[in-house]
């Protein structure tokens, strides 16, 4: 059997796939899955099985509103998978009329998705499951399976993003060269966010830094993709391999709603998360993951509303739901997830094993997975 997937998005969306790709390849151990993703996304699903292949595209291109760009990478992809003959193909919520077009194309007689109105070319799927936005986006992606399947009473599981030995080599020298040997506790910030709206800000991070140094005895690093200018050790140019890496080895991520937001929960990391605007369904899904999010208690968010810019279109109170959270806020639920922790579950031997989500799943490390420190 051939099976069709397309999943056609950013980091934090490949990732919150994951587990819809795991269940395909566990429920159907013959298979063979080909899917077409980002260059991104294929970094992200590489290693899940030796039974499933790529096709990368452009998702500029393949999203682009004109035809001249769209078509010639749709032709490509599919004169790419022409010789296969696919039973059904899965496609994730958000993807671009590209990712529906190349499965008429291909002729594959079942053709599920989701009931969105995100796509006009939506018409070309031959079932549609209804959409619910209210729903977390690994909840949303995962009843693809249970469609497929018939078993709706599955649940999806935590899937790490798998990296080699020479990922896990590189990575420790990294640690060896910001003076952490094997084994040592640490603190990750990632202050980055695709987008302005979803940031807190550098220097918010930065004077972070400041008062956990004086208030926590683990060293704390930067990370990203650029020289930051802070007073601060910084470990950047890691793939996203060695940045799952690093974080599975991290005793506690702190960070915006991002994409590594999700590979960090996706390792067993805890996390610390400054929400921002973003919405409810794109937090942190895992229940035997500690976690805490911050945000602001204001009557217009969750929004995500902003210009083509990624610009806060609250123009009167601008970004006020980032701006009201106080660094000495962040520091003390960061501090109080630590204290929950307990010492000795810094480090914890085999704490990133995939567990499941929801009534099934492990029961979680500390009273309340997650809170909202600014609601009162």
């Amino acid at each position: 059997m051939n099976i069709l997937v397309t999943q056609i998005n950013n980091l934090g969306d490949a990732v919150a796939f994951l587990p819809t790709l795991k269940g395909l390849v566990d429920f159907f151990p013959e298979a063979r899955i080909s899917v077409v993703c980002t260059p991104m996304g294929e970094k992200v699903f590489s290693g899940i099985s030796a039974r499933v292949n790529f096709y990368p595209v452009d998702k500029k291109k393949v999203c682009s509103l004109k035809r001249v760009s769209v078509v010639p990478a749709l032709l490509k992809t599919a004169q790419s998978l022409k010789h296969e003959y696919f039973a059904f193909s899965l496609h994730s919520f958000e993807g671009p009329s590209f990712a529906y077009l190349v499965a008429a194309l291909l002729r594959i007689p079942r053709r599920i998705g989701y009931d969105s109105h995100m796509s006009k070319a939506q018409g070309f799927l031959t079932e549609k499951i209804p959409f619910e936005i209210s729903r977390n986006v690994v909840e949303i992606n995962y009843d693809l399976i249970r469609q497929v399947t018939g078993n709706w009473h599955s649940f999806p599981a935590r899937v790490p993003i798998p990296y080699t030995s020479q990922d896990f080599a590189r990575v420790l020298a990294r640690l060896s060269q910001a003076g952490l040997g094997e084994g040592a506790p640490f603190v990750a910030i990632h202050p980055g966010a695709r987008f302005k709206y979803q940031q807190w800000g550098l220097n918010n991070y930065s004077e972070l830094f400041d008062q956990l140094k004086r208030s926590m005895d683990l060293p704390i690093l930067f990370l990203g993709e650029n020289n930051y200018q802070i007073n601060a050790p910084v470990i950047n140019g890691l793939s996203i391999k060695e940045l799952a890496c690093l974080l599975e080895k991290a005793a506690i991520f702190i960070g915006n709603n991002s994409g590594p937001m999700h590979i960090a929960a996706a390792v067993g990391t805890p996390c610390v998360i400054i929400q921002g605007p973003s919405a409810v369904n794109w937090e942190i899904f895992w229940q035997d993951i500690p976690h805490r999010i911050i945000k602001a208690n204001l009557h217009c968010r969750p929004c995500e509303k902003f210009d083509s810019k990624g610009e806060c279109l609250h123009k009167e109170n601008i970004y006020a739901c980032m701006r009201g959270i106080s660094v000495e806020l962040v520091k003390n639920v960061v501090l109080d997830l630590k204290r929950d922790l307990g010492e000795g579950a810094l480090f914890m031997p085999g704490r990133n094993s995939p567990g499941t989500a929801g009534p099934s799943g492990p029961r979680n490390f500390f009273k309340s997975a997650s809170r909202d420190p600014m609601s009162g």
